[in-house]
């Protein structure tokens, strides 16, 4: 059995043990719903492409401030299998 040392330590005298906190993501689709919204005259970016990027970036800002044991993200990034490289450079800053 494999344990991390921080879900070890977390046994405290006369206490039940802590559970792992986990936060778990899947299925963003980064690239779909391009066909509704506008471009931002700003970033050049679709404002629906914005909005799944915020939306991701409040998850993790929120898995790091509370320290979460484990941020499992399950898969289904992209809406297809070759998506462009601004949507893998935006998933790949989260991370």
């Amino acid at each position: 059995m494999i344990r991390s040392r921080r879900i070890s330590n977390c046994f405290h005298a006369n206490q039940r043990p802590m559970a792992p906190s986990l936060v778990h993501v899947s299925d963003i689709h980064f690239g779909s719903g391009e066909s509704h919204g506008r471009v931002n005259p700003v970033t050049g970016l679709n404002i629906r492409f914005e909005d799944f990027v915020e939306a991701l970036s409040k998850v993790v800002d929120h898995a790091i401030e509370h320290k979460v044991d484990v941020f499992l993200f399950s898969g289904d990034a992209y809406r297809n299998a070759s998506p462009e490289p601004v949507y893998q450079k935006m998933f790949a800053r989260q991370l």
